[in-house]
C-alpha cells in the first residue's frame, strides 16, 4: 500500500525517455567485445593517429572513451571494436499563419512568422573490428547553437547513447 503513491511518478519515469534511435546486428555477441579504437578516417591513418580533428571531435571522442572505459571495455591498437562518429545538421523552418478570421471583400488580417534553426544529430557506429561489420548504430539529436553543441550537450547526448549500448563484458 505504500507504493500506491508512487505509481503516478513511476509511470511518468517511464514515459520520460530519451530521443536515442537504435539498430543492432541481433547475431552479434556484445559480452565478447572488450577493447575498441577509433575507426580510421579512409585514405587518412596519419590523420586518424594524430587525433582529434576539432574542438568537437575531441570533446565527442573523450566522452566515449571515458564512459566505455568505466564500462569495461579499454582501448587498444588491436581492437575487438572500432567506433566512428557522424554529426549530421540540417536547417528545419517552422511557418506559423495566424489569420484573424475577418474577410470582408477579401481584405482581412494575417500575420505569418518563420522561425528557422540548424539541428543536429549524432550518429554513434560500432564495428566489429574482425567482420568489419557494423554490429550497432545509436543516434540522438543534439541542440546546436550558433558555433555547434555545447559541451554539455556533447556530454548528455554521448552518455544517452553510450547508455542505450549493450552490456560490455
Amino acid at each position: 500500500m505504500r507504493l500506491l503513491p508512487l505509481i503516478p511518478v513511476l509511470l511518468l519515469a517511464a514515459c520520460a525517455s530519451s530521443n536515442v534511435v537504435v539498430d543492432r546486428d541481433e547475431a552479434a555477441d556484445f559480452a565478447s567485445y572488450r577493447t575498441f579504437a577509433w575507426w580510421p578516417i579512409p585514405g587518412s591513418e596519419e590523420a586518424t593517429k594524430r587525433g582529434p580533428t576539432t574542438l568537437l571531435d575531441g570533446r565527442v571522442r573523450g566522452e566515449v572513451e571515458r564512459l566505455l572505459t568505466a564500462r569495461g571495455l579499454a582501448r587498444s591498437d588491436d581492437p575487438d571494436l572500432r567506433i566512428a562518429h557522424h554529426l549530421a545538421t540540417r536547417e528545419v523552418r517552422d511557418v506559423t499563419v495566424w489569420d484573424h478570421g475577418y474577410r470582408w471583400r477579401r481584405r482581412g488580417l494575417a500575420h505569418a512568422s518563420v522561425r528557422t534553426w540548424v539541428e543536429g544529430t549524432l550518429v554513434l557506429d560500432v564495428i566489429d573490428a574482425k567482420r568489419e561489420a557494423l554490429v550497432w548504430r545509436g543516434a540522438t539529436r543534439v541542440p546546436l547553437g550558433s558555433t555547434g553543441p555545447s559541451e554539455e550537450d556533447v556530454r548528455e547526448a554521448v552518455a544517452d547513447l553510450v547508455a542505450a549500448y549493450p552490456a560490455g563484458p
